[in-house]
């Protein structure tokens, strides 16, 4: 039922999912809105390559300012525009039943309905010393310390100190795929510079299914990795990472299916049980589970550390929405969950926020549409593969279409003349990078 009372949103987790929502309850009058978030910047995190790549500016405070810029723009920026409240702290406790959350500067933020958007955390699957020693891209952090990883092996190269540097990347999804390609453009660009030779880089991707990009059909994955070998990237399939010791990777093959023989898999080394390979950096990719601060709901939560909702985005607890990559939403006819993408959470946030709005004015709630989503791999420099539905564009063409969807989406949260801006300019530092 509508009451004069305004009612009180309380976002937790300022990522896709949280913004969405926020944007469709902005300057609503039956609604204040706060978010709380422990960082001070939305990221884009689909574009965290770039910055792990981007050495045109060298070390200096300029150039990873540069890089930023177009991965990142401030929650104050964005939320003082749509009449939203903006908390920066961490989230220490949830209160389901006094509709409280408490945060980590002492203060306790009273809500009528709660929206989580906590996202996600990177899936190490137990494997022994990867945590400990392999880098993620999880945040604009883990990407300015990949690429300061490199910088400095490149400054010791101009020196003669290092002969090679060889870098593992685990997991074939977009990520991998997308930093791998970058990566490989850009010693190729050294190359030509005459800076390197091709001994002295290496660049191994490996991947535990038979084939790249497994959510896309075959003929794009095949696209995919002719392209990553056209660059050298030299791609290892049906390959699992068992441990990471100092600078070497141990692999293994995948464990064999039910009913399957070594001869099935496409792993090189089918009949060892284990090879060990150099690697002064490793790069983790394989995997995302939901963030660790959703246990501290008290909710059920899958195999995945993600809380499961219903169509309506609602979880099992009252008033409580959940959005994004710690959101457990299953296709009921497909049985397949979610993807675990910026379109999906997007969407997810829309929809928890108009199902707010519907329950204070006493309306049926919407469910979620399940349907396919486009998608947009970069493949190194001006070139990358675009999918739709059963047809895909690569090259440049893919490339034009991946900034068209980037410049989109900052469409959707700033002005116009600033996306412009900011876009054009971190756009021109990417490509002068390729």
């Amino acid at each position: 039922m509508h009451t004069n009372k305004r009612q009180r949103v309380l976002i937790l987790g300022a990522g896709f999912g949280g913004l969405a929502a926020a944007r469709r309850l902005r300057r609503n009058p039956d609604v204040t809105v706060t978010l709380i978030d422990r960082g001070p910047a939305h990221t884009f995190y689909s574009m965290l390559y770039e910055v792990a790549t981007g050495f045109m500016h060298g070390r200096d405070i300029l150039g990873e300012a540069a890089l930023a810029r177009g991965v990142s723009i401030s929650y104050e920026r964005i939320l003082s525009r749509w009449g939203c409240g903006y908390v920066r702290a961490t989230v220490t406790a949830v209160d389901l039943g006094k509709k409280i959350v408490r945060t980590d500067d002492g203060d306790a933020h009273a809500y009528d309905y709660l929206i989580v958007s906590f996202g996600f955390a990177p899936d190490f699957f137990g494997i022994a010393g990867l945590q400990e020693r392999a880098f993620t891209l999880s945040s604009l952090a883990d990407a300015l310390a990949v690429r300061s990883r490199i910088m400095g092996y490149l400054d010791r190269k101009k020196r003669g100190q290092e002969v090679s540097l060889r870098i593992m990347i685990g997991g074939g999804g977009a990520t991998g795929v997308e930093t791998a390609a970058e990566l490989a453009n850009f010693f190729h660009g050294r190359q030509k510079a005459g800076e390197l030779h091709s001994g002295d880089w290496s660049i191994r991707l490996v991947e535990a299914s038979p084939r790249l990009l497994s959510m896309l059909p075959p003929d794009a994955s095949a696209a995919a990795l002719k392209r990553l070998e056209q660059l050298g990237v030299k791609v290892m399939l049906d390959t699992c990472i068992k441990r990471v010791e100092d600078h070497h990777v141990i692999l293994t093959p995948r464990p064999l299916r039910p009913g399957e023989s070594l001869d099935a898999l496409v792993c090189e080394f089918r009949a060892e049980a284990e090879r060990a390979f150099e690697a002064e950096v490793v790069i983790w990719c394989g995997g995302i589970r939901g963030s660790a601060s959703t246990a501290m709901l008290g909710l059920a939560l899958d195999r995945k550390g993600r809380i499961p909702v219903d169509p309506t985005m609602a979880a099992a607890a009252p008033d409580v929405f959940v959005v994004g990559d710690c959101a457990a939403l299953v296709d009921p006819e497909s049985g397949k969950p979610v993807p675990n993408l910026a379109q999906s959470a997007a969407e997810m946030g829309a929809l928890a926020g108009e199902n707010i709005l519907r329950r204070v004015h006493a309306q049926p709630p919407q469910s979620f549409v399940f349907h396919t989503y486009a998608t947009v791999i970069p493949l190194g420099g001006k070139n990358a593969l675009a999918h739709f539905g059963t047809w895909y564009l690569s090259g440049l063409p893919g490339y034009v279409v991946r900034q068209a969807a980037s410049f989109r989406y900052w469409l959707t949260i700033l002005p116009f003349a600033i996306v412009l801006r900011d876009f054009v300019r971190s756009t021109f530092s990417y490509m002068s990078n390729d």
